[in-house]
């Protein structure tokens, strides 16, 4: 198992598309993109809430969490995580008030209460990935599995594009367009940065592909009639006749899949655990 690495050059593109972009809540694209990722988190919520998790609003001060690892043992242990309300505030910027996450969605919460919750638990918790932008990276792709295409685009601009730009925004880049890390001159750490802005957008299609990328394994080479396939944390596919043969980086082997997408399933599933 382990993390995806961050590709920092990547994600301060991605940064800079998003503090360009615009709040566009009435284009029929973003619209839409927003809609799916309605639908979509709205099922995966009530799922949770059939399979018995409780949550519960958070009422005290500040966060509800100190990190990443008190809420997987709060879920782990008590089936149970707190959740920080839309309406107590997003960041240093409300969010505008026809932005589509602010959709009511019954019992006292709007959709950005829903996909926050439905995010820490199917993206950070299932695969224990901690909050920091190694954490919020490998969460994103981890989740964005659980999206159909039509929900991609918002989904990337409500994680991905914004803690790119928390991370790698050009407020923290040098010259060289290097992020100062800690113990480093200029160094800022990551409770005193800046939220990101709220508006409602769409990642474009090259940038979800490029971050996509991440996950995806390419060919390596061939030995014979097999052809070995490889991703950037050292899984391997080896396609042997009709099956394709999953295998960890240390070489014990984790599955077979009948197809090359199948394959990727298992490896993506697994990796983390």
């Amino acid at each position: 198992g382990g993390y995806f690495p961050v590709n920092p050059d990547l994600l301060s593109q991605i940064a800079d598309w998003f503090q360009g972009a615009e709040h566009m809540p009435d284009d029929l694209g973003v619209q839409a993109s927003y809609k799916a990722l309605r639908d979509e988190t709205v099922a995966q919520f009530e799922a949770l809430n059939k399979a018995g998790i409780k949550f519960e609003a958070w009422k005290g001060d500040g966060e509800p969490y100190a990190n990443s690892k008190e809420m997987m043992e709060d879920v782990r242990s008590k089936n149970h995580m707190y959740y920080f309300q839309t309406e107590k505030g997003f960041g240093e910027d409300a969010l505008p008030a026809n932005h589509p996450m602010l959709e009511d969605i019954g019992n006292s919460m709007v959709l950005n209460d829903a996909f926050r919750i439905v995010h820490d638990y199917f993206g950070h918790t299932a695969q224990g990935f901690q909050f920091g932008q190694r954490g919020e990276y490998n969460a994103y792709l981890e989740h964005s599995a659980m999206y159909s295409q039509a929900a991609q685009g918002a989904l990337a601009a409500e994680t991905l594009a914004q803690n790119a730009w928390v991370n790698f925004g050009s407020h923290l880049r040098d010259a060289n367009g290097r992020v100062a890390l800690q113990g480093e001159p200029g160094y800022v750490h990551p409770r005193n940065r800046p939220f990101a802005a709220q508006k409602a957008t769409v990642l474009p299609v090259e940038l979800l592909n490029a971050a996509a990328a991440d996950r995806s394994f390419k060919s390596v080479g061939k030995l014979g009639n097999s052809e070995f396939m490889e991703n950037m944390i050292g899984w391997r596919i080896v396609k042997a006749g009709n099956k394709f043969r999953v295998y960890k980086p240390d070489g014990s082997m984790a599955g077979v899949g009948k197809s090359i997408e199948a394959a990727e399933k298992i490896a993506n599933k697994k990796i983390g655990e």
